[in-house]
């Protein structure tokens, strides 16, 4: 299989009047009867994991509701070899809505200590600074806890919808209605959205986040819709 045969996701930063960055490619593939992506930053880094470009693969349980983000620990120095560490967790939230397609539900939980470095160079280079503790289910005050917000329901469009003002004052195209639009905070009812993703046309999408520390989360989030 070459390269140039294989469909890839592509990540973007939005270069706000300069060109826009590519960040990062993914390759969704079935492995075993499990959803998997392969993710780097360039379609090298794709096909061998020993490649400095390689970032990681994501995998889905077996019922696709839970995504878990692992570095690979062998990525800097393929030489010598590191424990797996998990970078973070996000999972999708079944509901009676959801089921029907009125609007989705879902969380996400990040090290509080999570950073991701981006250095201007000849290529990109991308460090993950920690991962989620061991016993983070046990001690949630460890982790950062995202989750999504609820749309409201328009009565004259019949459809449930978020408000997406916060962008009035931005150049660009207008966010449409669309299932696959969300928006996360930080706490259960938050009013300040950290990172929200929304349709701009034909498979294409418009993310923005307000902390750095996050900055690696909305590409994830955003294969995940996709799929």
């Amino acid at each position: 299989m070459s390269l140039q045969s294989v469909p890839l996701d592509t990540i973007l930063q939005e270069g706000h009047g300069r060109q826009d960055r590519k960040l990062a490619v993914a390759w969704h593939r079935r492995r075993n009867g499990r959803s998997e992506f392969v993710i780097a930053q360039n379609p090298k880094g794709i096909f061998y994991n020993s490649d400095e470009s390689f970032l990681g693969s994501i995998t889905a349980n077996l019922m696709g509701s839970r995504y878990q983000i692992w570095d690979q620990g062998n990525r800097i120095d393929s030489t010598k070899k590191k424990s797996k560490r998990l970078l973070g967790v996000v999972v999708y939230i079944p509901t009676i809505t959801t089921i029907t397609g009125n609007h989705r539900s879902l969380q996400a939980w990040i090290p509080k200590s999570q950073s991701m470095q981006l250095k201007s160079s000849n290529s990109t280079q991308i460090q993950h600074i920690n991962g989620l503790p061991k016993d983070w289910e046990e001690k949630r005050s460890k982790v950062n806890q995202l989750i999504s917000r609820i749309p409201f329901y328009n009565t004259f469009t019949r459809r449930h919808e978020l408000d997406f003002r916060e962008r009035a004052g931005r150049t660009g195209p207008r966010i449409q209605t669309s299932v696959k639009n969300f928006q996360l905070t930080m706490e259960d009812k938050g009013r300040q959205t950290i990172l929200q993703l929304g349709k701009i046309g034909t498979s294409k999408y418009v993310m923005d986040y307000r902390q750095a520390s996050v900055d690696w989360l909305p590409g994830i989030l955003h294969l995940f819709d996709f799929h």
